[in-house]
């Protein structure tokens, strides 16, 4: 359960996006999986978090927060924007007295 003050901040509108198993136990394409979600705003990622993540990609790390509720996954697609953000980690945080996830981004650059 969110705090009210967590509430006030988790002002971004956002979906995600899954990608099925199939029968080969291959990933399909990624479909709506989560919708009438809201995060904080998308934060870059610090140096030192960019570098511990060995990503030598041309990637734009973000980070943004989220209530516990929802069951989201590493893998998963979130969308902000009609902008798909790969979803690199979700960390369980304590945050004035509730829990909520944060999400690690990629955003793959052209």
């Amino acid at each position: 359960m969110s705090s009210a003050s967590f509430t006030r901040l988790a002002i971004v509108a956002a979906g995600t996006k899954r990608a099925p198993l199939t029968s080969s136990n291959k990933r399909g394409v990624a479909v709506a999986y989560l919708s009438g979600l809201k995060v904080t705003p998308l934060d870059p990622l610090t140096r030192e978090i960019r570098e511990r993540s060995g990503t030598r990609a041309p990637i734009e790390g973000l980070q943004c927060m989220i209530d516990a509720g929802p069951d989201i996954e590493a893998g998963d697609y979130l969308v902000v924007d009609s902008i798909d953000y790969s979803i690199r980690d979700v960390i369980s945080w304590a945050w004035r007295g509730s829990i909520c996830k944060v999400l690690v981004l990629e955003k793959i650059k052209p």
